[in-house]
C-alpha cells in the first residue's frame, strides 16, 4: 500500500464467541481492533484464534507492505562518469539501507530525513554511455517502484566548439574583429551560464543563441599583431568541452613605432634534450634569435653541470658554439642563457643528454667522433622508425572478444609507433560498443567508434574497401621543442618549461591509390594521457598543449593529472604534436610566504587571472563592487542584455561596468547598497562578497547551498549584517571563505584581489 497508509487496524471476528483472538504486529502484541503502526517495507501481522477448550489453536497471516516512494531527483541529469551529488525526495527514507542508479549502487549517501537522501551518482553502468535509469531506494527490505520522479540520465557527451571565426592564423583588417563559434551538445544541451570567451587574458561580453547555437562577442579596438582567443563550454550535465585555443592577426595596414620588448629565442640546442651521444666530448650549438635590437654576445652564458664553458657567437648566422671538456658516461645537464640589445631576456633553456660512449676499443675521445652525426645548426641523425604494427578484421575481432567486459579494447604498440587497421575497425569497434585505447611507451590515446567512423565517411565504398586506417603515436625526435621556448618568451614573464619529449599524434585513412587523408575535427573527443614528470615540476602547473605550427605556438589543450597512474589527460579534437609543458607565473609582489601565492600561480597556469603589470599583481588592493561583479559576470560567461536599464541611479549608460553590474542585477546576483543606489566605486565588503558568491555557485550548479551553523563559531559573528548572516554561513560551509584572522570573520572589511583571486578559485574549482 502507498507509503502515506501509516497504520491499519485488524478486528478478529469469531463464529463462536467464547472463542479467544490475540493479534501481534512484528512480533509485538497488538489491541485488535486498535490503529497498528505500519513500519516502511513488510510488515507481518499474526491472530493466533483459541478454541473455548483452551487448547485448540489456529493462527492467521497477513502480509502488509507499505512502500517506499521516490517523488523527485534534482537534478536529474549528470555526467556518465558520476560524481554528481544529488537530493532525492519522497517517502520511507528513515531506515534506507540502499540506493541504486539503475542496477549500480550509489557511490554514497547520506539519510537527512524521512524525505530526503543526498547521494553521489556512481558511472553509469558498464557499456552504457548515455541513456535514462530508475534511481530506487531501499528500506525495509523493499525497493521503491519506479516512476517518472525516479528517472536519472547519464549525460556521456561532451559538448563541440567549431566554426571559430576569425580562423586560426588567419589575418583580419580590423581592430574591432568580430568572434563567433558554434556550440553543439546532443544530449542535455548547451549551458549558457558556462560559456566563457577570452581574448588573451580579458573576459569578453557575449551573446548566446540557443535557437543557432552561436556564440557572438564584440571585441575592442585591438593592437596590431597577434592575439590569442580562448573559448570555453560545459553542458547542463556539467560536461566540459576540449578548451578551443586559437590565435589571429590583426593588420589594419598601420604601423606604430613601440619600444622593444620583444625577448631573443633559444632554439635547435644540440645535443637534443634526451639524446644519448656517443663521444666524451659532444660539440654544444644553439641558435639564437632577436627580432628587436639584436643579441648582446656579451650576455651569452653556457653551462653545463654548473660549470661555464668557453664559447664563440657568429653573429651572422646567430649560432653559439661550446667545446665540452672529456665528460664521463651519464647525464649531464645543459642551461643557456642570453639577453638583446635592449635588455630583454631570453627565457633560460634548461636540458640534459646522456653520454654513453661505446666500449669498442677504441679511443672514443678522438677526433674521429666529429663523425658522431652533430653539425653545428641542426639535429643529429636518427635510426628509421620501426614498421608500424599491422591488425586484420579477424585479429581485431579476437582482441574485441579478448577484452571481455571492459568498455576498451588495449592494444600495446610496444616497440612500434604506429598501428595499421583495417577500415572497418570503426563499424567493429561500435558493433561491440567498445573504445580503441592505443598505448605507446607511457602514452595513450582513447578512441571512440564514431571517431574512426568519421574516418571512414572520407572515402567512397570502391576506395574504403581497398584502404586502411594508420593511428601514430610516436616521439617527434625532431619536433621544435624551441617552440616552447619562444612561448616561454612571448609569456609575459611566466617561464615555461618543457616536461618531457613531445608526442605527434596522428589519424588518418589511407586509400590504395590517393593521399591520406584526415578529420578537421573530431565527431568525439580523443583522450590523450601523457607521462607525468617523475620529478622537478609542480603536478598543478602542468598542462598539455597542442603545437599551432602555422603561427609556431603551443596552444593549451586542457590537463587532468592522474598522480596514482602517472599520467596527465586531455581531450583532443584533432592531429597534433603535444607535450607536457610547465607554466610558472611568479609576481615580484606576491612572494612564496604569501597565503595566496599558491592559489594566485595554479590561477595563472590555467590562464585564469593576470597582474596589474607584468611583473605586479597587487594582491593588498582593495577590490570595487564594479570590478567583483565583473569579474564574476565573466567568470559565470553570463551575458550582457541588450537593455541595461536598472533601478539604481548610478549605473549610467556607457560606463566599463554598466553592461556586467546590469547582468548579474538581472541573474539575480547581486543587489543594491539600497533602492536606488549600486555604489560602484565602493570598495567590496567580505559579507557582501559571501553574499556574491552563495548566489553565483547557485546560478552555477543548479543547487541550493546549506547553512552549517560554522559563523557562530567567530568572535564577531553578531557584527555581519542580518542580511548577510546566512549567506556568510554558507560561504563558510561550503570553504568559500574563512576568518581572516584567529576567530574572526571581519565581515564588513574591505576585499583585497588576493581574496578575491581565491574565491574565485573555489568557485571555478566546484
Amino acid at each position: 500500500m502507498e507509503n502515506s497508509v501509516d497504520s491499519i487496524t485488524v478486528t478478529p471476528t469469531t463464529a463462536d464467541p467464547t472463542a479467544a483472538a490475540v493479534v501481534s504486529a512484528n512480533g509485538t502484541p497488538a489491541v485488535p481492533g486498535a490503529a497498528i503502526p505500519l513500519r516502511v517495507g513488510t510488515n507481518t501481522i499474526e491472530v493466533e484464534v483459541t478454541a473455548a477448550d483452551g487448547t485448540t489453536t489456529r493462527k492467521y497471516t497477513i502480509m502488509v507492505i507499505r512502500a517506499v516512494e521516490v517523488d523527485r531527483v534534482t537534478p536529474s541529469i549528470g555526467p556518465s562518469a558520476g560524481g554528481q551529488e544529488v537530493e532525492i525526495t519522497g517517502k520511507g527514507f528513515a531506515k534506507a539501507s540502499g540506493v541504486k542508479f539503475g542496477t549500480v549502487a550509489a557511490r554514497t549517501f547520506v539519510v537527512n530525513s524521512d524525505s530526503s537522501i543526498t547521494a553521489t551518482a556512481p558511472a553509469a553502468e558498464q557499456g552504457s554511455v548515455t541513456g535514462a535509469v530508475y534511481v530506487t531506494v531501499t528500506a525495509g527490505g523493499t525497493d521503491s517502484a519506479p516512476g517518472n520522479g525516479s528517472i536519472y540520465t547519464y549525460d556521456g557527451t561532451l559538448p563541440t566548439i567549431s566554426e571559430v571565426r576569425p580562423a586560426d592564423g588567419s589575418t583580419v583588417e580590423t581592430s574591432s574583429p568580430v568572434i563567433t563559434a558554434s556550440l553543439h551538445d546532443a544530449d542535455s544541451g548547451i549551458d549558457p551560464a558556462s560559456i566563457t570567451v577570452r581574448l588573451e587574458d580579458t573576459t569578453l561580453e557575449h551573446n548566446y543563441n540557443a535557437e543557432t547555437g552561436t556564440v557572438t562577442a564584440s571585441t575592442y579596438s585591438l593592437s596590431e599583431g597577434r592575439h590569442d582567443l580562448t573559448i570555453d563550454v560545459t553542458d547542463l550535465a556539467g560536461n566540459a568541452a576540449a578548451s578551443w585555443s586559437s590565435s589571429f592577426l590583426v593588420d589594419t595596414g598601420q604601423t606604430t613605432e613601440e619600444p622593444d620588448t620583444a625577448s631573443p629565442v633559444i632554439q635547435s640546442v644540440t645535443p637534443a634534450n634526451g639524446e644519448v651521444v656517443t663521444t666524451a666530448r659532444p660539440a654544444i650549438s644553439a641558435a639564437l634569435a632577436d627580432i628587436g635590437s639584436g643579441i648582446d654576445p656579451a650576455s651569452i652564458v653556457v653551462r653545463l653541470d654548473n660549470t661555464a664553458l668557453r664559447h664563440n657567437y657568429h653573429a651572422e648566422t646567430g649560432t653559439v658554439t661550446a667545446s665540452t671538456y672529456s665528460l664521463s658516461d651519464g647525464r649531464h645537464d645543459l642551461t643557456i642563457d642570453v639577453t638583446d640589445l635592449a635588455g630583454n631576456a631570453a627565457a633560460s633553456w634548461s636540458s640534459s643528454f646522456t653520454v654513453h660512449v661505446p666500449d669498442s676499443g677504441s679511443d672514443s675521445d678522438s677526433d674521429s667522433d666529429s663523425s658522431s652525426g652533430h653539425s653545428s645548426g641542426g639535429y643529429s641523425s636518427e635510426p628509421a622508425a620501426p614498421a608500424a604494427y599491422s591488425l586484420s578484421v579477424k585479429e581485431l575481432n579476437e582482441r574485441i572478444a579478448e577484452s571481455g567486459a571492459s568498455s576498451v579494447v588495449r592494444i600495446d604498440l610496444v616497440n612500434h609507433g604506429q598501428i595499421l587497421l583495417p577500415p572497418s575497425a570503426g563499424s567493429e569497434l561500435a558493433r561491440a560498443q567498445k573504445r580503441l585505447l592505443i598505448q605507446s611507451k607511457g602514452s595513450s590515446v582513447e578512441l571512440p567508434s564514431s571517431v574512426l567512423l568519421a574516418l571512414a565517411d572520407q572515402l567512397n565504398k570502391e576506395a574504403l574497401a581497398a584502404s586502411q586506417i594508420r593511428i601514430a603515436l610516436q616521439p617527434d625526435s625532431s619536433a621544435v621543442i624551441e617552440e616552447a621556448v619562444k612561448a616561454a618568451g612571448r609569456a609575459s614573464g611566466a617561464a615555461i618549461r618543457p616536461m618531457g619529449a613531445v608526442t605527434e599524434f596522428t589519424l588518418t585513412i589511407e586509400p590504395k591509390d590517393g593521399d591520406s587523408r584526415g578529420l578537421n575535427s573530431f565527431p568525439e573527443p580523443v583522450i590523450l594521457r601523457l607521462p607525468l614528470p617523475s620529478q622537478g615540476a609542480a603536478v598543478e602547473l602542468l598542462g598539455i598543449y597542442h603545437l599551432d605550427e602555422s603561427g609556431g605556438k603551443w596552444n593549451y589543450a586542457g590537463g587532468k593529472p592522474d598522480v596514482p597512474n602517472g599520467t596527465l589527460e586531455a581531450a583532443l579534437t584533432h592531429n597534433s604534436k603535444y607535450a607536457v609543458l610547465e607554466y610558472s607565473k611568479s609576481y615580484t609582489d606576491v612572494t612564496a610566504q604569501h597565503w595566496a601565492y599558491d592559489t594566485i600561480r595554479v590561477l595563472s597556469a590555467k590562464h585564469a587571472v593576470q597582474g596589474v603589470t607584468a611583473s605586479e599583481f597587487a594582491p593588498e588592493k582593495i577590490t570595487t563592487r564594479a570590478d567583483f561583479v565583473t569579474i564574476l559576470v565573466r567568470a559565470l560567461g553570463i551575458p550582457y542584455a541588450e537593455d541595461r536599464s536598472t533601478p539604481f541611479v548610478d549605473l549610467p549608460a556607457g560606463e566599463w561596468y554598466t553592461g556586467a553590474a546590469a547582468a548579474a542585477v538581472q541573474a539575480g546576483l547581486v543587489q543594491g547598497v539600497d533602492e536606488t543606489h549600486f555604489a560602484p566605486e565602493a570598495p567590496i565588503t567580505r559579507e557582501q562578497m559571501a553574499a556574491l558568491m552563495v548566489r553565483a555557485y547557485e546560478y552555477k550548479s543548479g543547487k541550493r547551498l546549506t547553512a552549517g551553523g560554522q559563523l557562530n563559531s567567530y568572535h564577531d559573528a553578531d557584527q555581519v549584517s542580518s542580511w548577510a548572516a546566512d549567506a556568510v554561513n554558507k560561504a563558510i560551509t561550503a570553504g568559500f571563505m574563512q576568518g581572516r584572522s584567529e576567530g574572526y570573520f571581519d565581515p564588513t572589511a574591505e576585499a583585497t584581489r588576493a581574496e578575491t583571486a581565491a574565491v574565485i578559485y573555489k568557485l571555478l574549482s566546484q
